[in-house]
Formats: structure tokens, C-alpha cells, sequence
């Protein structure tokens, strides 16, 4: 569980270059939840993600989990030789016993679908998304009971971002709460039980992706698209075909689409 009341945040506050960047966030997450973060650039989203992983401290923030947060590109801090090495880096910190450490390195790439003959591989070695995985493995390794995600795809193959969109399904359909930041409002529509929308440092939609998408104000305000589905059957409504807008995948506007042509 995490709850933020009243969270407001400032950046260089009493300076020329004081910026407020999260305006009375009221938000509770959920245990086993899993809630796409969506909003333009600047919306404030990851001012958000960081006060709710502790990184930023604010008053009015609570949790009773760990937190483990996977950053933008994190492949890019990368450092061990191996990756064995690269997800024993945390819990041997923490202070972990070998047997301890070794279980949590084989859970964590498990977790992330990293075969066990990559361990004594270089992780500088493997596929761009490859390295995502052992990057968000890593902090598995701390086995936090919330996991924030900030743009996990991006950068990836199509391919590559399919995968790991499974495994951070997976994980979420194994009892980890997920919070991802994202622009891939298909994803978001697909995956989350919920979507938080942002717009200038304020939550302005708060709900399911079905009611959330299907509120033309929340997604002018916010600055952003419909997902795919939706936007196929938007245009032929605008035909004039007598066609329901709010599939949320692709699935679902094909079936929606079959049955309004009888096909």
C-alpha cells in the first residue's frame, strides 16, 4: 500500500529557478495493482514515481512495502562483470547470506525469463532488451512488493518491447503491485487495471482505462492520443458507421467491427 494526501512538490524552492512540479497529489495504490502513469512530457509523472520510491522526501507520503524503482534506460548503469554478479550486487548489500543471495539471483532471473546460462555472462554481452531485463531483475533482487517502471520499452524493438511487457504482466499476475510510467497508450489500455492521467502536476483522471480513455476532455487536457483500438473505430464513426469507440485492444475493435459488418 502506498498513499500520498495532500503531496505537493517543489524544486529549487526560494531560488530564481523555483518550480512546483506536484500540486495536492491525493493518491492510494493498492496491493497487487497494476496502474499505467500516463501524461505529456512535464506532466509531472516522474516527480510522482520519485516521492513515492523515497527519492524525493515529501510529508504526506506512506508505504508499508518495499519500493524498487527502474529508471529510464537502466541498462545504462550496468556495472558488474556478470550478471550473476549484477543481481547479487543488492541482496549482498543488504547483508544477505550466500545461500540467501543465490536463491534470490535464480528467483529474479526467473522472474524476467533470463535463461541460467546467461549468469557468467557480461551483461554488456546481450541484446538491448536483454539488458533491460537483467536491469529490472536487479532490483528484483530486492524483492520489493512495488515495482515502478519509468518508459520500460522505450528504446526497444518491437519485439523486445512485447516481451518484457509479458514478463512485467507476469510479474503483476504473480502478486507484485506495478506501476508503470508510459507513452504507449496501447499498452497502458491492455495492461492496467487503471491509469492515472497528469497533466500540470495535478491527477486529473483517476479510474479504469475503458472510463479514462473515453473522456475526450481528460485526453485534450493531458495532451494525449487514444489508444489504437479506439482510434480505429473513432474514424468510422466519423464515417458515419453506427460502431461503440471504447474497445481498449485490438482484439475487441476486431470483434466490435465483425459484428457491426456481419462479417
Amino acid at each position: 500500500m502506498i498513499r500520498l494526501s495532500d503531496v505537493s512538490y517543489t524544486y529549487a524552492k526560494g531560488t530564481p529557478f523555483e518550480k512546483t512540479a506536484l500540486f495536492n497529489v491525493e493518491l492510494e495504490i493498492g496491493n497487487g495493482e497494476f496502474i499505467a502513469i500516463v501524461g505529456s512530457t512535464g506532466s509531472g509523472k516522474s516527480t510522482l514515481i520519485q516521492v513515492m520510491a523515497g527519492l524525493l522526501t515529501v510529508e504526506g507520503v506512506t508505504s508499508d512495502g518495499r519500493i524498487g524503482l527502474v529508471f529510464q534506460r537502466p541498462e545504462d548503469q550496468l556495472f558488474e562483470e556478470t550478471v550473476e554478479a549484477e543481481l547479487a550486487f543488492a541482496p549482498k548489500n543488504f547483508g544477505c547470506k550466500p545461500e540467501e543471495i543465490a536463491r534470490r539471483v535464480t528467483d529474479a532471473m526467473r522472474q524476467v525469463g533470463l535463461p541460467d546460462q546467461y549468469r557468467l555472462v557480461s551483461p554488456l554481452k546481450l541484446s538491448g532488451g536483454e539488458r533491460r531485463r537483467v536491469a529490472i531483475a536487479s532490483i528484483l533482487s530486492m524483492q520489493p512488493s512495488t515495482l515502478i517502471l519509468d518508459e520500460p520499452t522505450a528504446g526497444l524493438d518491437a519485439r523486445s518491447k512485447a516481451q518484457l511487457l509479458d514478463e512485467i504482466k507476469r510479474l503483476n499476475d504473480g502478486g507484485t503491485t506495478i506501476l508503470m510510467v508510459t507513452h504507449d497508450m496501447d499498452a497502458a489500455a491492455r495492461l492496467a487495471q487503471r491509469i492515472i492521467v497528469m497533466s500540470d502536476g495535478r491527477v486529473i483522471a483517476d479510474g479504469d482505462p475503458r472510463g479514462v480513455f473515453g473522456r475526450a476532455d481528460v485526453i485534450e487536457r493531458a495532451g494525449l492520443s487514444r489508444p489504437t483500438s479506439m482510434a480505429i473505430l473513432d474514424r468510422l464513426r466519423a464515417k458515419g458507421v453506427e460502431i461503440e469507440s471504447d474497445a481498449i485492444d485490438i482484439d475487441e475493435c476486431e470483434a466490435r467491427i465483425r459484428k457491426c459488418f456481419k462479417m
